[in-house]
């Protein structure tokens, strides 16, 4: 009779017990999907019936901490990720879950304590670790041993497609930036003109600077400028350029260019600016109003840049636009230029007298863009011109340059 009563209560036993589990699973999905559509409250309230239910589901304890987290509540995340702990729910579900609370935080230093304890827990996602890792040495800006990580696990960061960030890192550290650039312009009857300019960039601060020497050898002539350039934030997304350069032969460069320009955000992955140049020649000045429109769309980049110039002799106007097709890290692109008229910022587009070229051109380039071991910028460009060298009369014009840059 016992026996009987024994069984008899294991069975009703049994049944309540799956028909709470079943009751508690029930509660949860619900719970989960009310998290899917953001609807974070109601996702919290039902997690939290289904816990009462059982308060032995550490899943549900780290789900409720995620919840919070993405509601931007993490002290109250952290409540319930050291309830799991306790709780001795300790997977990969919990690791995983506690670093991306870590992380949405802000927490860094603890970000780098919590990936050792997980490692010594036996979480087994050596790529979320090692990413982990390489995001708190970036936001604890301790880049030096954020690249020995990633140098140390070169295979891994390249399969995990972090090669970007890896890049951004050492682009933060080596802030000092030489650069040497060659153009020559090739015509159907005349001999070929040459440009090249050497600069040398760094960083004070906030402000980025860069000194530069360019020199010129056409129409026979060659000549001297000294340029430099400043970037100067003005505000969380906005910054002020100016430029300074002085000619020396004033045969092929203005004796003074003065430049200035406002650039600031407009609405999401687009950014505007507005200013001017001021070129003084032997014979005559220009006064130029510029400004430009840029935006992103997912992979491509557009922009937009006129120019407006008044003179002694003339008024003139011309446009750039440039398309770039950007590749995963972010360094390496395809681009294509279209330009009519000429450009002020072009050393090319000035004339043997020294004067700004206010006749007509019409010009496509091809831009090539490439990073070698993330230190190293190479740009390769191909450009054709039809131009007109004195009025009515035109001329083709083929470019070829090269810019090399190298992070110090």
């Amino acid at each position: 009779m016992i026996k009987r009563l024994i069984i008899l209560f294991a069975f009703f036993f049994s049944i309540s017990f799956v028909q709470s589990k079943e009751n508690t699973d029930s509660i949860f999905t619900i719970a989960i999907g009310l998290g899917k559509q953001n609807l974070y409250l109601q996702a919290i309230t039902e997690a939290q019936k289904a816990l009462a239910s059982d308060k032995s589901r550490g899943d549900i304890l780290v789900y409720i901490a995620n919840v919070y987290s993405w509601n931007n509540q993490n002290d109250s995340a952290f409540t319930y990720v050291e309830k799991a702990r306790l709780n001795g729910y300790l997977n990969d579900e919990f690791f995983s879950s506690w670093l991306n609370i870590l992380f949405r935080s802000h927490q860094f230093e603890n970000l780098l304590s919590a990936c050792e304890v997980a490692a010594a827990g036996g979480y087994g996602n050596k790529e979320d670790l090692l990413k982990k890792k390489m995001l708190a040495f970036s936001g604890l800006k301790r880049w030096d041993e954020g690249i020995l990580l990633a140098r140390n696990n070169e295979p891994l960061i390249k399969s995990m497609g972090m090669e970007e960030l890896y890049a951004e890192m050492i682009r933060n550290r080596n802030t000092n930036l030489l650069t040497a650039a060659y153009t020559i312009d090739f015509f159907d009857a005349k001999d070929p003109e040459q440009l090249l300019s050497a600069g040398f960039g760094f960083r004070i601060n906030k402000v980025t600077m860069e000194l530069r020497a360019n020199g010129a050898n056409r129409f026979g002539l060659q000549d001297l400028q000294l340029e430099c350039d400043g970037y100067f934030p003005v505000f969380k997304r906005s910054y002020l350029y100016l430029n300074y350069g002085f000619g020396f032969g004033s045969n092929l460069f203005p004796q003074h260019r003065i430049g200035i320009e406002y650039f600031f955000p407009l609405w999401s992955k687009t950014e505007g600016s507005l200013g001017g140049r001021y070129l003084h020649f032997a014979q005559s000045d220009a006064i130029i109003l510029t400004g430009h429109l840029e935006h992103y769309i997912s992979k491509y980049w557009i922009s937009y840049r006129p120019f407006l110039v008044k003179m002694n002799n003339g008024n003139a106007m011309s446009l750039l636009t440039d398309f770039r097709r950007y590749e995963k890290n972010g360094q390496n692109y395809w681009g294509l230029e279209f330009g009519i008229g000429n450009s002020p910022d072009d050393h090319n587009s000035l004339t043997q007298n020294g004067t700004y070229n206010v006749l007509n051109a019409y010009r496509i380039k091809l831009n090539r863009n490439f990073l070698i071991r993330n230190v190293s910028i190479v740009r390769l460009g191909f450009g054709y011109n039809l131009e007109e060298f004195q009025k009515d009369d035109y001329r083709n014009r083929y470019e070829l340059g090269l810019i090399y840059r190298f992070r110090l």
